[in-house]
């Protein structure tokens, strides 16, 4: 199996999450991607839950520079300097690894390591993946605002899955036993991922 080609490097981790610089201005991986990062004998699994482009230097904002263009590339030919002033970043939430060709579900023992390389799983793995519904816990265990994330997740994991009605029923199942108390969230969860 050949692999994707890395679409970024890690720049600051911890067990639960880690930021990664994309190496393409304005193309981080789509929310909700599953992404594999390679760290010493593992590979950690994370989904991305964030995407942001901005200048490199915090606080200090890009000038805008299109007033007299017609087209958002023109500035860039115009300006070239602006490609090396501005990064995409996103954060990626930790939701298992593999070690020993076991798949786990679950934070890893260690982080991921710095400029570490980020690449999009391919198709088997995260068939794989999916077999299990374990790493839902991990998406679900902060906040409804991440709602989102856990929604995009489903939807991009069930497009690879043999069945993609049955990976969602399954799905539904273990939402609906994670969040039997908040019928809320539950629902809109539910009616999201339909």
């Amino acid at each position: 199996m050949k692999e994707k080609t890395k679409v970024a490097e890690v720049v600051e981790g911890n067990t639960s999450e880690f930021v990664a610089q994309c190496y393409l201005i304005n193309q981080p991986p789509a929310l909700g991607s599953l992404l594999k990062v390679r760290s010493g004998e593992i590979n950690i699994f994370a989904v991305v839950k964030n995407a942001t482009t901005a200048g490199i230097e915090t606080g200090r904002y890009p000038l805008a520079r299109g007033k007299d263009m017609a087209e958002e590339e023109e500035v860039f030919r115009a300006n070239p300097q602006v490609l090396k002033l501005l990064r995409t970043l996103f954060t990626a939430q930790v939701v298992g690894y593999r070690q020993n060709s076991l798949v786990y579900q679950r934070f890893p023992p260690w982080p991921p390591r710095l400029h570490g390389f980020v690449f999009p799983c391919e198709k088997e793995e995260t068939q794989e993946f999916g077999r299990s519904y374990d790493f839902l816990s991990l998406l679900l265990s902060f906040d409804s605002r991440q709602d989102q994330v856990v929604v995009a997740c489903l939807r991009k994991m069930a497009e690879v899955q043999t069945d993609p009605h049955a990976f969602l029923l399954g799905a539904g199942k273990r939402l609906a036993q994670s969040l039997g108390r908040e019928v809320e969230r539950l629902n809109y969860l539910l009616r999201s991922i339909r």
